[in-house]
């Protein structure tokens, strides 16, 4: 039975997911290169840098040269990585993975009432909620990343930017790094990061939750979250060979 989600109207993922899911509901015409999705099937390498270049300037370097895969992807993020973007220790159980493929329904929730569409992505979530977790203070936390599945054009990459920057209850960053060459990094609410942008011909979405975060540890922390799990994400979905 197909999954369905549903998506409050200025929830983090729902204007672009209906900006690509069906370009209509954002008016204009739709690039003919989005008309057919290309999913690459070449296995992703690592393309890891330096190990001394700062994490902010090897995600703009990779986020500006990468090519990368518009598959099911949820395996190739280590698992490692996740518990460390969700501040658990090693070994701890990961909470289940939230996987989100084309075609699967979700409900959009607006003023107007409430719509169902297949979305045009693949996603990859892991959350908690009940906010136990030993030696760290309550409260939610996230890690998801999500790939659109049609090629995304620069023309259409303005279309959504401009969709993204108008979401209800966002706040956008300016100051923060940022996923992709067009690209917005926003936060909803305390505690949460999202970046998203084009990356060659791919949308490409990466989000950090993390309300167990103390005042010492500030905002600045969830920054370095959000940019070492973009960075990881964009490593592991590179296809360019070396």
């Amino acid at each position: 039975m197909p999954r369905r989600r549903t998506l409050r109207r200025g929830a983090a993922v729902a204007t672009a997911t209906v900006a690509l899911a069906g370009c209509s509901v954002l008016g204009g015409e739709q690039d003919s290169s989005t008309d057919a999705p290309r999913p690459r099937t070449e296995a992703p390498t690592s393309t890891s840098g330096g190990a001394d270049q700062d994490p902010a300037a090897r995600l703009t370097e990779l986020a500006r040269a990468a090519d990368l895969a518009r598959v099911d992807f949820c395996e190739l993020l280590e698992v490692d990585e996740v518990r460390r973007t969700l501040g658990l220790r090693r070994g701890t159980p990961l909470p289940a993975l939230q996987r989100t493929v084309p075609g699967d329904p979700v409900a959009i929730e607006t003023s107007a009432g409430t719509t169902s569409q297949p979305v045009a992505e693949y996603g990859c979530r892991w959350e908690l909620r009940d906010g136990v977790v030993p030696g760290r203070a309550p409260g939610a936390r996230a890690a998801a990343v999500t790939v659109f599945a049609p090629v995304v054009s620069p023309r259409r990459g303005v279309v959504l930017t401009r969709a993204v920057r108008a979401r209800e209850d966002c706040e956008e960053l300016a100051d923060l790094p940022r996923v992709g060459v067009q690209a917005v990094t926003t936060t909803c609410g305390d505690g949460q990061l999202r970046s998203e942008g084009r990356v060659g011909d791919t949308w490409i979405a990466c989000e950090v939750e993390r309300q167990d975060l103390t005042a010492e540890e500030g905002p600045q922390a969830l920054e370095s979250q959000l940019v070492a799990w973009c960075l990881h994400a964009l490593e592991q979905l590179d296809t360019r060979a070396g």
